[in-house]
């Protein structure tokens, strides 16, 4: 019993669905470098891979020792092996505050409803060899706030300001925002300041690390200013404005106080809340020139702009999927880039299957990388070139419109695979038998009363009838033979005579698939009964029959336009579900098995 019990355990952990095995999805961490100096920066990535469709957020675990900056995300999925699979990757900068040996602690990442954890990582930490730069003769460091700002006049022992690079920009173009919190040790905090960064209707906002320390000579004493920056890209033009960003500090004031001072007139010893302000700027934002303008302009504003696509395959068959990725990278804000069109050829179908995008923020200018991916599926062999692609672009530094141009990818398509035919099974070929029923055979009593049966039974119908038995049964052995003879020697006649048959299976196998909520499953099973059908009833080989065969087999066949376009809609919805993201649902693939039952049936009935 309990080996039963055991082997019954393995088989539904074998069965399960495919995105809950936990070997089917990996989360792992990395952190860069491994050394960093106080104030510096250490790249941490989360990487997701896996059979998956929808992602989470990782858990990061308390780093109160860091200051933490979002950099980026990146998304990915490919076709491999007749397998999707998916790949998220998250980025976050690490600026460690005091020096050690940090160890960061496994990350969670909750996926349907499943947790998995990541290695942990860990970071040593060394003391910074010019975090802060030391006064040296009376010198002071230059005015590092930018030029377009206000800077306190007053004699405050401690102080903010904001400014910014630039006032005026073209829409899209990166204005750096800096707020630079200035004391001069006179007056001591209880706790660290607590800052709140300023509203910005309008525009995509970006946090550029790392802070930055250093010393300015004002008003006639020497300033430490620790500086923030933030990197603003307008939307739409026009005159906008960055608000004002907020220090909430707390002065320790007990040092001023005199010794003999009473006890309870300390304020209780919680020290004087401050809150400091800057004060707004206001942003002009110019629209993009019209001369120049490129037809295929989408609207991208960037510097030295570059497009590249790849290919996974060069060589490939009829009906095989090629990974295809495009990438570009520049200067700017590449998160907003729209996917890119590739050029329509009718040889090919091409799904969208993804897209990433990584930003870099080093010297403080945002740059980054938007990659796309697609999935085209060849419908013909032969030799064919997909073209380049063509990107138009707005350089605000050169005020003049660029084209970015990626060379060409050649793919060689050859034909599908030959099949020798499917394997049939012929009646009286060694089928097995099952036994639908057992009777038992009881011996019935003896009647009370006997009675002579009235004539004789040569004399009856029955009699007559039961002559005629060896020819009908002569009859149905000549018909019987004659089918199998036919089933062996014309294996179209075999395939067309079990179409029906096996595409009841692989729908049921379908059905099951759906719902144990393995879609993608579940669709290819569709898409294999579906072209397994039309292969059996033309006698024609399952690999390399496209839609368009099977459109053209149909018509010739009288089919009327309505099965014509319920097959169409059937493979386009097998075909997104197996190749593009997100296409695969179960509820929706219960609905494309039913529709293909009936469309096959309605098919089988036409022929009687």
């Amino acid at each position: 019993m309990r080996v039963r019990a055991c082997f019954m355990a393995a088989l539904m952990l074998l069965s399960a669905p495919a995105w809950l095995r936990a070997e089917d999805v990996a989360v792992r961490a990395t952190i860069e470098p491994t050394t960093v100096e106080v104030g510096g920066q250490a790249l941490l990535t989360i990487v997701v891979e896996g059979k998956f469709r929808r992602g989470g957020q990782p858990e990061l675990p308390p780093l109160a020792d860091f200051d933490v900056f979002e950099s980026g995300t990146s998304q990915s999925f490919q076709f491999v092996n007749g397998q999707a699979h998916s790949s998220l990757q998250y980025n976050y900068i690490l600026s460690p505050r005091k020096e050690g040996n940090f160890r960061i602690d496994p990350i969670r990442y909750t996926l349907d409803d499943k947790v998995f954890t990541a290695n942990a990582v860990t970071l040593s930490v060394v003391a910074g060899s010019a975090g802060v730069i030391p006064p040296a003769g009376g010198t002071t460091t230059p005015n590092r706030s930018g030029g377009h700002g206000t800077t306190p006049s007053s004699d405050e022992s401690i102080f903010v300001a904001s400014s910014v690079d630039r006032d005026t920009v073209y829409v899209n173009q990166q204005v750096t925002w800096s707020l630079g919190y200035y004391t001069d040790g006179r007056v001591e905090l209880l706790r660290s300041p607590n800052y709140s960064p300023p509203s910005a209707e309008g525009f995509w906002v970006e946090d550029l690390p790392p802070q930055s320390k250093y010393y300015r000579n004002l008003h006639g004493r020497q300033y430490l200013v620790s500086e923030i920056k933030r990197g603003y890209f307008p939307t739409a033009p026009g005159t906008y404005r960055i608000g004002e960003a907020r220090v909430d500090i707390v002065l320790d004031t007990m040092n001023r106080r005199n010794a003999f001072d009473d006890f309870f007139s300390r304020r209780g010893g919680f020290g004087e809340p401050r809150t400091l302000t800057t004060d707004p700027v206001e942003i002009v934002v110019k629209p993009l020139p019209t001369r120049g303008k490129p037809a295929e302009f989408s609207g991208i504003v960037a510097g030295n702009l570059t497009v590249s696509i790849v290919s996974d395959k060069q060589v490939v068959q009829v009906g095989e999927p090629i990974n295809v990725s495009v990438e570009i990278n520049g200067v700017g804000n590449m998160g907003t880039i729209a996917p890119p069109k590739l050029a329509e050829l009718p040889q090919f179908k091409a799904y969208e299957s993804g897209s990433s995008s990584d930003s870099f923020k080093k010297d403080y200018v945002v740059s980054g990388r938007r990659k796309f991916d697609y999935v085209m599926v060849p419908q013909v062999e032969g030799t064919f070139t997909i073209p380049g692609v063509r990107v138009a672009y707005f350089d605000p530094e050169l005020k003049l419109y660029q084209t970015a141009q990626s060379a060409d990818v050649h793919v060689e398509v050859k034909p599908g695979t030959q099949e020798d035919g499917r394997k049939v099974i012929y009646a009286g070929g060694g089928d097995d038998f099952e036994v639908i029923n057992r009777d038992v055979r009881f011996i019935h009593p003896v009647p009370a009363h006997l009675t002579v049966a009235s004539g004789h039974f040569y004399q009856s119908k029955l009699f007559l009838a039961a002559h005629a038995l060896p020819l009908l049964a002569l009859g149905l052995s000549v018909m019987v033979e004659r089918k199998r003879r036919r089933l062996r020697s014309d294996i179209g006649f075999a395939r067309a005579s079990r179409a029906m048959r096996e595409a009841e299976k692989k729908l049921a196998q379908a059905d099951r698939a759906f719902r144990a909520g393995n879609a993608e499953d579940g669709f290819g099973r569709v898409h294999a009964a579906v072209v397994g059908y039309f292969a059996d009833r033309a006698n024609a080989p399952t690999a390399g029959l496209t839609s368009d065969d099977i459109e053209t087999y149909l018509r010739a066949s009288g089919a009327g336009d309505d099965t014509v376009a319920s097959v169409r809609d059937i493979m386009a919805a097998c075909d997104a579900a197996r190749y593009a993201v997100g296409a695969a649902s179960a509820e929706r693939g219960l609905q494309i098995a039913a529709r293909s039952r009936d469309v096959i049936a309605s098919l089988e009935r036409g022929r009687r």
